[in-house]
């Protein structure tokens, strides 16, 4: 998976991986000075400190949401879960220097997390099982945002329709 959207503000690059977007709206609830999807481009970064956008970022249930900071030597240091560890995951079009990989950062998470979005799905977060009423079970890795309006056509997951 390559991330094609860069937003910067000098200190960090925002990437945003529209596929993997379920439309949770957790960045556009948290911090909607940064995040506004009826604004174009609907990334901002300049109208929050890094911090609190990383903070954001890290809540996005998905990964369509990941950061890098532009100093180098901070990315080997940096224990963030949403940090693109490795640059090639980056594409071209992008980064103009080296291929894409297939593959996102390892994520390493201890505890499994459920959260109620306002007017959103479930996003459950950690390493899980998800059994669907047929009993069948499928090993997750780290998140998913169940629907909880009925609307996705993608059910149990949710794909974004109670926006519209």
């Amino acid at each position: 998976m390559t991330y094609n959207r860069k937003y910067t503000n000098g200190e960090i690059n925002v990437y945003w991986q529209p596929d993997l977007c379920v439309h949770a709206a957790i960045c556009l609830s948290e911090l909607p000075r940064v995040f506004n999807s009826r604004r174009k481009p609907w990334v901002d970064l300049s109208q929050a400190d890094t911090g609190r956008i990383i903070e954001v970022v890290n809540e996005c249930p998905t990964g369509a949401l990941m950061f890098r900071w532009c100093d180098e030597a901070r990315n080997e240091k940096e224990a963030s879960h949403k940090l693109l560890k490795d640059e090639t995951q980056i594409p071209l079009s992008v980064r103009n220097d080296k291929p894409a990989a297939a593959t996102l950062a390892d994520k390493d998470v201890a505890t499994v997390k459920v959260k109620l979005q306002p007017n959103g799905p479930i996003v459950i977060t950690g390493n899980y099982e998800l059994e669907d009423e047929r009993g069948n079970r499928e090993q997750r890795a780290y998140s998913c945002s169940i629907c909880r309006c009925g609307k996705s056509k993608s059910r149990p997951f949710c794909d974004g329709s109670h926006m519209g």
